[in-house]
């Protein structure tokens, strides 16, 4: 039997499984949050990777006995011996590398487990579901980039479509490329209605690029949303739409005095009853463009609360309120409103610059599990970002916002907190470089 090398290694918990990964950065911490499971579940890890394996067990064994399925010679083997267990024989503890199993594993890349039991008795022994160890050596990113941030929102909507519905769009949401409010306050609609945002401007041209899209791709019952009033989206976009077919029924405008209540009517219509809320600044996009990925409500903020926003808490009851930056982002004085409003609990997650935020709002609503993407978008402007939410709700990602000399937040949250090697990259180059991907990613040449 090969045994395993002496290598760092993650703990995996499976039966009772708790996933620890810790690190700092300075003060803030980048940790997967434990899980607890209640049934063998698969664990997947990087090659180089080892992991601990956790057996636990409702009464005390004499033994605990890991096996490995040869697929060779199609038999169970016993594979690891015992790393250390608690007291009461009730916790067992396997460490494993990618280099400890003799036999031949399905595919290349993975291997299949199981447990058996023996009782302090001796006469007793179960066999526990099978469940799979897989090192991925899948890594890279894809680039949605187009010649301008119409055509780049385009690009994510096809990456949008082709890994959700694949052929059509259920609904879709149009909003201005030329701000940020709408689109960003519009982001838990999209995940209600599973929606990729578009992008328009004024520009005939555009719109009637944009128009066609939808006309190509839309289902035959989808619905379009349009975010803002018509000083943000003309009204030539409904007559483009009218034009090919789509009727005014189909049609839906939120557009409220200002921004705020253009946020507000989204929400409303959503009707985010006893959901959390992510209240973010709403003159400058950096912390709700993180925060778009969530899909959860967006509430945009100036510097206190408004009677309308006041009455929406009062009727939608959010269960809890997390505050998205630093007070010079949402100040001191709406986190006390929203205190005494009587909300069960309020949150901040900040960090001193956008970039350590965009990284905490991944700590706090993505590590929970491994994740299979992450989203980069450029953090000193909007436009590449905004149609970035959608999709990264739809494929479980978060979205971080990167440049160059401002990164080591971003590595350290997915080295340590996501842990992929995947990335879906908004927008060139020029803004994005292919080595600051490799760098967040911990790949080279891969893309």
């Amino acid at each position: 039997m090969k045994k395993g090398k002496n290598r760092p290694v993650s703990l995996i918990l499976i039966l009772v499984m708790v996933l620890t990964m810790v690190m700092g950065a300075g003060s803030v911490s980048y940790a997967a949050a434990p899980e607890i499971l209640t049934e063998p579940s698969n664990v997947w890890l990087w090659p180089g990777e080892g992991c601990t394996i956790g057996i636990g067990l409702s009464s005390g064994a004499d033994m605990v006995h890991l096996e490995a399925y040869d697929w060779e010679y199609k038999s169970w083997y016993t594979c690891a011996t015992c790393s250390y267990q608690d007291p009461g024989k009730t916790m067992w503890y396997y460490d494993v590398t990618y280099d400890y199993f003799e036999g031949p594993r399905a595919g290349g890349d993975f291997v299949t487990l199981r447990y058996s039991i023996t009782y302090d008795d001796g006469t007793k022994t179960m066999n526990s579901l099978d469940f799979n160890i897989a090192w991925d050596t899948d890594q890279g990113y894809e680039r949605l980039a187009g010649a301008n941030r119409y055509e780049t929102a385009l690009a994510v909507a096809e990456a949008y479509r082709g890994l959700t519905s694949g052929l059509h769009y259920n609904n879709v949401i149009i909003a201005s490329g030329l701000d940020f409010a709408d689109a960003l306050g519009g982001t838990y609609l999209a995940a209600k209605t599973a929606a990729p945002i578009l992008l328009v401007n004024r520009d005939p041209k555009t719109i009637k690029m944009i128009a066609e899209n939808v006309k190509d791709y839309l289902s035959a019952s989808g619905k379009v949303f349009i975010l803002g009033g018509t000083g943000a989206v003309s009204p030539l976009m409904e007559e483009e739409l009218n034009a090919l077919g789509i009727p005014g029924d189909r049609i839906k405008r939120f557009a409220g005095k200002n921004r705020y209540d253009t946020n507000l009517q989204i929400l409303e219509y959503c009707s985010p009853v006893a959901e959390d809320v992510l209240v973010c600044c709403g003159t400058n996009f950096a912390d709700a463009l993180s925060a778009s990925a969530t899909g959860k409500p967006i509430l945009l903020v100036g510097k206190t609360l408004t009677e309308d926003q006041l009455s929406f808490f009062n009727h939608s009851v959010p269960a809890r309120a997390f505050i998205i930056g630093g007070e010079g982002a949402v100040s001191a004085n709406i986190e006390q409103l929203l205190k005494d409003f009587g909300l069960p609990e309020v949150y901040r997650v900040w960090g001193p610059n956008r970039y350590v935020t965009s990284a905490m709002v991944a700590a706090e609503f993505f590590t929970d599990k491994q994740r299979y993407y992450v989203t980069l978008a450029y953090g000193q402007n909007f436009p590449d970002g905004l149609s970035g939410g959608p999709l990264s709700y739809a494929i479980g990602a978060p979205l971080l916002l990167v440049r160059d000399g401002n990164e080591q937040d971003a590595c350290d949250v997915v080295k340590n907190g996501i842990r992929s090697r995947r990335a879906k990259v908004l927008g060139g180059p020029s803004l994005i470089s292919n080595a600051l991907v490799e760098k967040i990613l911990d790949i080279k040449g891969v893309g």
